[in-house]
């Protein structure tokens, strides 16, 4: 389906489109899905873009999709409506539509397709589509930032907006985080520099560390923790690490790349840990089924006062992707060796450019 809207939009000139967002609420994950990156690639090239959303997510979201919310009606291209109901287009339900005339729709039967997360229209049920009709009358409430976004913040709370701000190295990559936290973010600063409170406990739950990386991502920002806060500081015995197990069901084919994902939960396991293990930092992976697996991807550091400071990542690591300037010969990753030893040498190690993606990201900073 995001196909066929670019083609319509390129092909007819079309200026206006909604999208559609429901299903269940418990199943958004707003920080991955496909409908953001989608709305922010259309507003970017100046098309208006309206989203439907049912009503009752102000009160059934968590106040990190919240902000995600927030943060896509603050764009000026890009407008959020509120709806009871998910609207119906013939016996399907309607994902998207142009606002012309003709309309050009595009609905599925599975009301799941349209569940504001990581598979939002990429479903195994039919994609309907017509050119025949006129769109949806005009919704009637829209809804502002300041409707969305969580009223009540506490104390030492932080939204940082990251776009191309990291760009670079990968190799250095999470000293730049850091130090971009610790200046945006007053109090987790104090306490990165505080010389007489050592670091005791380290925490990444992420359900998407699939591919290498995302490892070498991750491990870039331990690293980058350590050096920032100071090695003398660390006490910290075991890093813990939370995610998923592999997706094995994928359709698309293995792609031997730093970007592909790796089938073998197992190997995946094993070099995630060895790469952490490389740099000298102990680590513990602890996985489970993606549904059963936190949507929240977030950082949580333990200080020996007992003070905490959280970092809420909307996409996780896997935001920053390979830079294209990558030659080829830099990205090819054998996903398949049994070397663990070397691979997790090479990702330590990984000697190429990461970038933003075309949207921003957000960081949800906390201390307590």
């Amino acid at each position: 389906m995001l196909e066929a809207i670019w083609h319509a939009v390129n092909s007819t000139h079309v200026n206006r489109v909604r999208l559609v967002a429901g299903g269940g609420i418990e199943n958004w994950d707003l920080g991955p899905s496909p409908l953001r990156e989608l709305a922010y690639r259309l507003a970017g090239q100046g098309v208006e873009v309206e989203i439907l959303v049912p009503e009752v997510v102000l009160s059934g979201l968590q106040d990190v999709g919240l902000h995600l919310l927030a943060s896509l009606a603050d764009h000026p291209e890009i407008s959020l409506f509120a709806t009871q109901a998910s609207p119906q287009c013939g016996e399907g339900w309607l994902a998207a539509e142009t606002i012309s005339t003709p309309s050009t729709r595009w609905a599925y039967s599975d009301n799941t397709a349209l569940e504001f997360g990581s598979s939002w229209s990429l479903t195994e049920s039919p994609l309907i589509s017509t050119d025949q009709g006129s769109p949806l009358s005009e919704p009637r409430k829209k809804l502002e930032p300041l409707d969305i976004r969580p009223v009540k913040v506490e104390q030492g709370d932080r939204e940082i907006m990251v776009h191309h701000d990291l760009d670079g190295a990968l190799q250095g990559f999470g000293e730049r985080l850091w130090q971009k936290i610790a200046l945006e973010h007053a109090a987790a600063g104090e306490l990165l520099k505080e010389a007489d409170d050592d670091l005791v406990s380290l925490r990444y739950s992420d359900r998407y560390l699939f591919t290498p990386l995302s490892v070498a991502l991750l491990t870039e920002v331990v690293d980058g923790l350590r050096e920032v806060s100071g090695r003398s500081r660390w006490a910290i015995t075991t890093c813990e690490v939370v995610t998923a197990d592999c997706r094995t069901h994928d359709n698309n084919p293995v792609k031997n790349r730093l970007w592909g994902d790796w089938r073998d939960t197992k190997a995946r396991d094993a070099v995630l840990k060895g790469t952490l293990e490389y740099i000298g930092v102990d680590a513990k992976v602890s996985t489970g089924p993606l549904s059963k697996t936190e949507h929240s991807r977030f950082l949580e550091i333990g200080f020996r006062s007992g003070k905490l400071v959280k970092v809420r990542f909307d996409q996780g690591v896997t935001y920053w992707r390979s830079a294209y300037k990558n030659p080829s010969h830099q990205t090819y990753f054998d996903l398949f060796s049994e070397d663990v030893d070397a691979q997790s040498s090479r990702l330590a190690e990984l000697n190429v450019a990461v970038e933003g993606w075309v949207m921003p990201t957000f960081l949800f900073v906390k201390t307590q």
